[in-house]
């Protein structure tokens, strides 16, 4: 079978708590995973030796043995494909709001603030993983994008319901596209994937996630032994893992 790497922080919980539950048809037998994580922005402090991805400070050498079942390292040659769970997704509405409200923004404005969010460490490990597995299919999908219950998103969605429902809806669908067509446009790396969510995972807008896949989200860092509170908006269940492991991988 195909080995696949999970990498993650917090957010790899989605997808161990999906991989320990074991019920994914098409999925769970025809791949192999590993899972390393490390807290918050931590998997930083790695360097890529030989086809190594080396912890380079003692506290993640330790979170990838916790998270890993004892692996210290990451032999990435022998992975066909990576999801990548760290820093944020390019896909998050945040960075095209003026405080809570869309607004119109030009495709080239779109277009920079995409080339902002990939001035990042995290999309720089990506390409350099490509890199160094040129056969790998490497997926980045960051964090979830937060469910609709999220402070930002209840001030954003009520605006899709007022007097101006429709001009405000032209302009988040005009924003989305001209961010799918920036990342069409601005690859990372040959067989990197920038991977949204599917549609069914969030709510009618496209914006945020459906609030069911946030119940029983549980903490990687702490070795799943921690639950994530009721008020908790940016993790997600298992249930998420399993369909975003699907999304990715049954095409393949």
């Amino acid at each position: 079978m195909s080995r696949v790497c999970i990498i993650g922080n917090s957010h790899l919980g989605a997808f161990k708590l999906a991989l320990d539950a074991g019920d994914m048809p098409g999925i769970s037998d025809r791949y192999e995973f590993d899972t390393f994580g490390s807290i918050r922005a931590s998997i930083l402090q790695t360097r890529i030796v030989s086809q190594r991805l080396v912890p380079t400070r003692k506290d993640v050498t330790e979170n990838f043995e916790r998270t890993s079942g004892g692996q210290s390292e990451i032999d990435l040659g022998q992975y066909s494909a990576f999801v990548i769970a760290i820093r944020n997704s390019p896909f998050w509405i945040r960075p095209f709001l003026a405080d809570t409200q869309i607004m119109p923004i030009s495709r080239a404005m779109v277009a920079a603030i995409h080339r902002n969010f990939l001035d990042d460490w995290s999309i720089d490990l990506t390409a350099r993983i490509a890199e160094v597995v040129p056969k790998a299919r490497v997926f980045f999908v960051g964090r979830p994008l937060n469910t609709q219950k999220d402070k930002v998103a209840r001030k954003l969605l009520r605006q899709f319901d007022g007097p101006d429902e429709h001009s405000q809806v032209a302009i988040k669908d005009t924003v989305l596209q001209y961010l799918a067509d920036a990342v069409a446009s601005q690859p990372v790396a040959p067989k990197v994937d920038l991977v949204r969510p599917p549609n069914h995972l969030l709510e009618p807008h496209r914006l945020f996630t459906l609030a069911k896949y946030a119940r029983g989200a549980q903490d990687a860092d702490t070795g799943l032994k921690q639950v994530f509170k009721d008020d908790d908006t940016m993790h997600m269940n298992g249930a998420y893992g399993r369909e975003m492991l699907t999304h990715m991988l049954a095409p393949l």
